[in-house]
């Protein structure tokens, strides 16, 4: 108890040195003439921040000192360790300077007359809530495996059999292991491990294995989701598997021996790929502070930007296919959220549609809109789709599939039936996951929606509103539905997953620099 009261009357001191030091940093910059709100907010986080961690350490103290007078309770595992990382200082410290650097310039485009500080103000905080809402998952949600005492098994189940992979050390990171949990994970499995031979795989899985009297016992979240469509038995000698890792090792192979650099690291982006991609970014943000200020030709410009540039990296990274660290993968998406949530894409995309493409009842982009568009025999015929093939029709749907459909319906009807489109099981949320979530999707709703009716007249606010969403939708409709809806492959199918990857998608553009930029380029994990 006295080595308890000594530890708080200690870290009560350190705390208030820390606050001395940041009134006096405060007093510096008055002094100096600097502008003052971008940094009482970085002070205000920052001093949160410390006393959030000062907060940690008290509780694994208590929680040890428990332990010690009962030996046995379980040992919990520590939520603290890591959580105040560099990157927080590096982050608030980038975002701060990129205000102060851009005054007379950026806030002068963004910001009428009188309304100079409420627009700064908005701006950090939407600013600041994007790197919150990310770094909630890298580092508390998906992220963080041990967040809770009682979550002490990440099972699932791969070609029959349950493993508990809780405490494996995943190169990929612990976001790519947690997509299987509760649930039949072959496809996923066996998608991203195509060179790395099958009695290595199987080797390190035979540790995690789950006893048969606890297997007996398991449930996938939905008991449709029992790894069915797939032959797996003899997967890996069939002939076709066989040839296509010969044609990845012939490939990747010479690429790894010529730079130095292994296998693996040599299926992520290059050097070549990150120039592209940052060069894409910059020009978005060069053309952000025009379209924010109102200029016509931004309208144009701007959402195809954004498009391109989220084609050429957003959906590489949530494949955890861009670099070999999982952190760049998982964060850099939070960089350009309007295409989806990222928690939400992972659910659509990665565990359905990659997994089961154009398959019945497991593929969610079979059923986007079945009440304006038929166009998969899965989905039942309604009076409704008499005519959909009418051009304004398809117009229509192309330009709300992200803004209204992706972005808000789908995220809505997920979170409230637990399952996304009715093919991919969604895990309850947590109540503080649900907030970080919560949060997410309004940063997106007044980044798009809600700010042109502060800044411009009535008319033109409407116009800022629902034009670029639209046609950034356009556009990842029109590159997007060609890929596996064609007549060609949209209910072809085979038991070989790799046989039915190659059926049901579709070659186009070799060669061609319009797809190269406009489409997405897939990678291994596709």
């Amino acid at each position: 108890t006295f080595h308890h009261k000594t530890w708080r009357i200690h870290n009560f001191v350190e705390l208030n040195t820390m606050q001395l030091q940041l009134n006096k940093f405060m007093s510096f910059l008055t002094t100096e003439g600097v502008e003052l709100y971008p940094n009482v907010l970085f002070v205000i986080v920052s001093f949160g921040m410390v006393t959030r961690q000062a907060y940690r350490r008290l509780a694994t103290t208590r929680n040890f000192q428990s332990q010690t007078k009962s030996p046995k309770v379980d040992k919990a595992p520590c939520a603290t360790k890591n959580t105040f990382r560099p990157i927080h200082i590096v982050c608030l410290f980038s975002i701060t300077n990129l205000l102060l650097l851009s005054k007379g310039t950026f806030w002068n485009l963004i910001s009428k007359e009188g309304s100079f500080v409420t627009s700064r103000a908005v701006t950090v905080l939407l600013i600041f809530a994007t790197f919150y809402y990310a770094n909630y998952y890298l580092f508390g949600g998906l992220g963080r495996k041990k967040s809770k005492i009682n979550e002490k098994h990440l099972y699932t189940r791969i070609r029959g059999e349950w493993y508990d992979l809780y405490n494996f050390e995943h190169p990929g990171g612990p976001i790519a292991l947690g997509l299987s949990k509760g649930r039949d994970g072959t496809a996923l499995f066996e998608s991203h491990h195509l060179l790395v031979t099958h009695e290595k795989l199987y080797k390190i899985l035979f540790k995690y294995k789950v006893r048969e009297e606890v297997a007996k016992k398991l449930r996938t979240y939905d008991s449709r989701d029992d790894g069915a469509h797939y032959e797996w038995d003899g997967f890996e000698d069939d002939d076709f598997v066989k040839d296509m890792k010969s044609l990845l090792l012939e490939y990747f192979g010479p690429i790894a021996k010529k730079r130095g650099i292994t296998l693996r690291q040599a299926t992520k982006a290059t050097p070549r790929r990150w120039f592209m991609i940052i060069s894409l970014m910059l020009l978005f943000f060069v053309t952000l502070p025009f379209f924010l200020a109102g200029h016509w030709w931004s309208l144009l410009l701007l959402p195809q930007l954004a498009w391109v540039t989220i084609a050429n990296y957003w959906h590489d990274g949530l494949h955890f296919s861009l670099s070999t660290d999982w952190r760049i993968n998982a964060f850099l998406p939070y960089l350009f959220p309007w295409l989806s949530s990222p928690l939400m894409w992972y659910h659509q995309h990665v565990i359905g549609h990659h997994a089961y493409t154009n398959i019945d009842h497991k593929d969610p982009d079979l059923a986007h809109a079945p009440q304006l568009l038929r166009e998969h025999n899965s989905i039942k015929w309604k009076r409704s789709h008499v005519h959909q093939g009418n051009w304004a029709r398809i117009l229509f749907v192309w330009s709300i599939g992200v803004g209204l459909g992706l972005q808000i319906l789908n995220d809505l009807k997920t979170n409230l039936k637990l399952t996304y489109n009715n093919a991919v099981p969604f895990a309850r949320p947590t109540k503080s996951r649900m907030v970080a979530h919560l949060l997410g999707r309004l940063f997106y709703m007044c980044s798009l929606f809600v700010w042109p009716f502060f800044t411009f007249p009535l008319c033109k606010a409407i116009i800022w509103a629902i034009f670029p969403i639209s046609s950034f939708s356009f556009s990842f409709m029109l590159n997007s539905q060609i890929n596996h809806l064609s007549e060609s492959c949209a209910h072809a199918s085979s038991q070989n997953f790799l046989r039915h990857q190659v059926v049901t998608a579709q070659n186009f553009g070799i060669g061609n620099r319009w797809c190269f930029f406009l489409l997405r380029r897939p990678q291994l994990s596709d």
